[in-house]
């Protein structure tokens, strides 16, 4: 299955089209090894013989065969790795698994309720969505298996992850500003919704290389992300000036100013006795 396909959440209240996520399972499945032909074949889920297991046929409906066996409570749904070898599926019990070609079973995710996953198109990684008493948030993990990346960590409600085809970027559903809506963030993370450009051209956003945030842009039409900053002290709250000519941000206790190719980095508090956060910038009267 490609990352652009677009499958139901079973667990997710929102009612609204998603792509699978991803999460990894404890407890022993048994599995039988599956070789797709050269036109592929089609993974799905089903009770037919009690309990909600995966299944692999031909696409004439051939070769038709179970490729797990009892899991904790069920699974809940299997996607093909982009290359057709591997199988990523989780549990009605929020884990997730990856079921190698040969019939090995790699625990990917088990620290939590995950539900839900989508292959990124290079296969190296899967995205899934997290979910706690109060939120859900969404992560990564790479398919050779790891610690989970978490990408959001707003407290928001945040669903329906989708790579860009060059798998740098998810497109995402999130109420964090108190309504549906949907966001764009780097595939290592996001911590802010974006902001348009006042010609509608651009988004700045925060993206977390090695986990400090940071100041960036994505051109709409071209999908080219430019990251502007790159301080120690990390950057939020980015503001486009009226014009879009220069983003305004706050970074270690201070105000700064800098062009909308992020030349010229100024800071514009620079009053060590206090801190200052939170800008806008507003146009003259």
């Amino acid at each position: 299955m490609s990352a652009s396909r677009l499958r139901p959440v079973r667990r997710a209240p929102l009612a609204t089209i998603v792509l699978p996520l991803i999460l990894a399972c404890g407890g022993a499945t048994d599995v039988t090894s599956h070789h797709p032909p050269e036109n592929g074949a089609i993974v799905f889920a089903s009770d037919r013989t009690g309990s909600r297991e995966l299944y692999v046929m031909n696409a004439d409906g051939t070769n038709l065969h179970a490729v797990t066996s009892p899991v904790l409570d069920g699974v809940d749904y299997g996607v093909w790795s982009p290359d057709g070898r591997d199988i990523a599926f989780d549990t009605e019990a929020g884990q997730i698994r990856l079921l190698n070609s040969d019939g090995a079973n790699v625990v990917l995710f088990d620290d939590g309720e995950g539900h839900g996953v989508v292959w990124s198109p290079d296969g190296q990684m899967v995205a899934l969505d997290v979910h706690d008493t109060s939120a859900v948030e969404i992560g990564t993990v790479a398919a050779g298996g790891g610690a989970l990346m978490d990408l959001t960590r707003n407290g928001a409600r945040n669903y329906y992850p989708t790579w860009s085809p060059d798998s740098r970027r998810i497109a995402y559903m999130s109420d964090v500003s108190g309504e549906q809506a949907i966001y764009v963030m780097d595939a290592v993370g996001s911590i802010a919704p974006p902001v348009w450009s006042p010609d509608g051209t651009r988004l700045a956003f925060l993206t977390r290389p090695n986990g400090v945030p940071q100041v960036a842009v994505v051109n709409v039409a071209s999908g080219d992300v430019a990251r502007l900053t790159d301080l120690a002290a990390g950057a939020s709250w980015p503001e486009w000036s009226p014009d879009g000519s220069g983003i305004v941000f706050s970074s270690g206790g201070d105000i700064y100013v800098m062009n909308a190719d992020g030349t010229r980095q100024t800071d514009v508090t620079n009053d060590p006795t206090s801190t200052a956060d939170s800008p806008d910038w507003g146009a003259a009267p």
